[in-house]
């Protein structure tokens, strides 16, 4: 089975990719370095004298918007679509807004964090809702939802293990969707599958037997030529 909406959302928003937040007087938006919570909230780093920074500190009882689009590994990749979170902000003090430089930090750890409380600040959406467009159209995604999901282990790195597979597995994937090898090339990939493109048109997902949450495990599912294309 492909990632779920949830999944896909809870993958772009992991702080990997560029973001920007939206607020009532920034409608094109700020750039953000942000990560997301245990509990699905999102958090925003922002230095005290930035632009974003002024527009949240400023503000009470203040709604955002912070959208994420997917970057895909490769021009022929499909894209996974843009994930948009909107909620209220809230910015931390004292031990929580410690606590929330910890938890930024074991997502996603940038220098700034060390400036926390000094010339910097984390900030706090609270996720209400959360929306995922792609070129099928509009998942609606309940918070609690996203909450759950886990992001995907290849995503961070999904480019660099393409090229590998490219390099070095073409047979295991031509053996694995029963087809030419010079037909076929990798162009994504995740916890539950391997999208490929074939003759440089069509698309088929090669589904894995079960979740994978290594390259290790990838290759030797391949190896072992199991085949489920869709």
């Amino acid at each position: 089975m492909p990632l779920t909406p949830a999944e896909i959302a809870r993958t772009l928003a992991t702080g990997r990719l560029a973001g920007t937040v939206r607020v009532a007087d920034k409608p094109d938006g700020l750039q953000t370095v942000h990560a997301v919570d245990g509990r699905g909230d999102i958090l925003i780093l922002a230095s005290h004298g930035s632009e974003l920074g002024q527009a949240l500190r400023d503000a009470d009882d203040l709604a955002a918007v912070l959208a994420i689009e997917d970057v895909p590994p490769f021009d022929d990749s499909p894209h996974l679509g843009t994930v948009w979170i909107a909620g209220w902000v809230s910015r931390l003090t004292g031990s929580a807004a410690r606590e929330a430089a910890l938890e930024f930090a074991s997502v996603n750890p940038v220098d700034r964090l060390l400036d926390v409380g000094v010339s910097a600040d984390v900030f706090r959406i609270e996720t209400a809702e959360v929306r995922l467009t792609d070129d099928d159209g509009t998942d609606e995604i309940e918070a609690e939802a996203f909450a759950a999901a886990a992001p995907d282990p290849f995503h961070a790195d999904e480019h660099s293990l393409l090229l590998d597979l490219r390099d070095h597995h073409r047979a295991d994937i031509a053996a694995a969707a029963e087809m030419p090898e010079a037909h076929l090339k990798a162009v994504r990939l995740d916890r539950y599958g391997l999208i490929v493109r074939v003759n440089d048109t069509d698309l088929a997902r090669l589904e894995f037997p079960y979740a994978v949450s290594g390259p290790c495990c990838i290759t030797r599912i391949l190896g072992f030529g199991h085949r489920a294309v869709s």
